[in-house]
C-alpha cells in the first residue's frame, strides 16, 4: 500500500505561488500554472516524450455542435525514460470553439481552442496520477482551486450559483424555449463524456464540459445566460 501511494505523495500538494486568478463563462476561480505540472511530471518520469507524453491525439469537431472533443492516450514511465515498463490511460475534454461577443454581437472563434483543450486534458490526466490533487479532494470538488484559508462551507448562496445549480437552470430555460424533453436536452451536453442518468452522477472531473455545453446551447437558443449564471 505505502508504495501504492509513493507517487501520489511526492506530487499531491500544490506548492504555494502557482495559482493564477482566471474568470470564464460568468465563472471566477483560480487556476494551477500549467507549466508547473508539466515540471512535476519531468521531475518524476523524465522528459516529455521520453519519460511520459501522450499518444493518438484525436480532435473531434463534428460530433457535437460548437464543441471540440479531444481524445488522446496519456502514457508515463515511473521508472525512469531507460526502463520499458510504460503504463497508458485515456484522457478527454472538450471545449467550446466559439465565444459569444458582446462587442460584435455573435459568435467568434477561439483562436486558442485546440491548444486549451489539449492542456485540459493533459493536466487531468496528470491528476488521476495524484498530481496537485489536494485541489480535488473535498469542498474544492466544484472549483479548479479553491485556497485552503479561503474556503468556506457551503451556503444556499453558493450552492445556487454553484455549476450543477446553474446547468439545471439553463437546461430547465432551454426546455421552456424550445419545448425539448429534457432527456434530449441532457444527452446533448454529456455525450462523448459518460453515460450520466442524473446530474448528482457527473464527476467533478466532467462538471465544466457539461457547464460549457449548456451555456452554449442556451445562446444558440438567443436566451440570456447572464441571469441563468447568476441565478436571478
Amino acid at each position: 500500500m505505502e508504495n501504492n501511494m509513493k507517487l501520489w505523495k511526492a506530487v499531491c500538494t500544490t506548492p504555494e505561488g502557482l495559482t493564477e486568478p482566471v474568470e470564464y463563462g460568468g465563472r471566477k476561480f483560480t487556476a494551477i500554472d500549467t507549466y508547473s505540472r508539466i515540471q512535476a511530471a519531468t521531475e518524476q518520469f523524465g522528459p516529455f516524450g521520453e519519460g511520459w507524453g501522450v499518444d493518438n491525439e484525436k480532435f473531434d469537431c463534428d460530433s457535437v455542435p460548437g464543441l471540440c472533443i479531444y481524445t488522446a492516450e496519456m502514457w508515463y514511465n515511473y521508472n525512469g525514460p531507460t526502463e520499458n515498463t510504460a503504463n497508458s490511460f485515456p484522457i478527454h475534454s472538450a471545449i467550446k470553439m466559439q465565444m459569444w461577443s458582446k462587442k460584435q454581437g455573435k459568435l467568434v472563434t477561439d483562436d486558442d481552442f485546440v491548444k486549451k483543450v489539449a492542456t485540459d486534458a493533459l493536466t487531468k490526466g496528470l491528476s488521476m496520477l495524484g498530481f496537485n490533487a489536494d485541489i480535488y479532494i473535498g469542498h474544492h470538488a466544484d472549483s479548479k482551486y479553491v485556497p485552503p484559508k479561503q474556503a468556506k462551507v457551503d451556503d444556499r448562496a453558493e450552492m445556487s450559483n454553484s455549476p450543477r445549480h446553474v446547468i439545471m437552470r439553463v437546461l430547465n430555460a432551454i426546455k421552456t424555449r424550445t419545448g425539448k424533453p429534457w432527456a434530449t436536452l441532457w444527452a446533448q451536453v454529456t455525450n462523448g463524456l459518460g453515460d450520466y442518468k442524473k446530474l448528482a452522477q457527473v464527476p467533478a472531473g466532467d462538471i465544466d464540459e457539461i457547464y460549457d455545453r449548456a451555456i452554449i446551447l442556451a445562446e444558440e437558443c438567443s436566451l440570456d445566460t447572464a441571469p441563468l449564471i447568476g441565478g436571478e
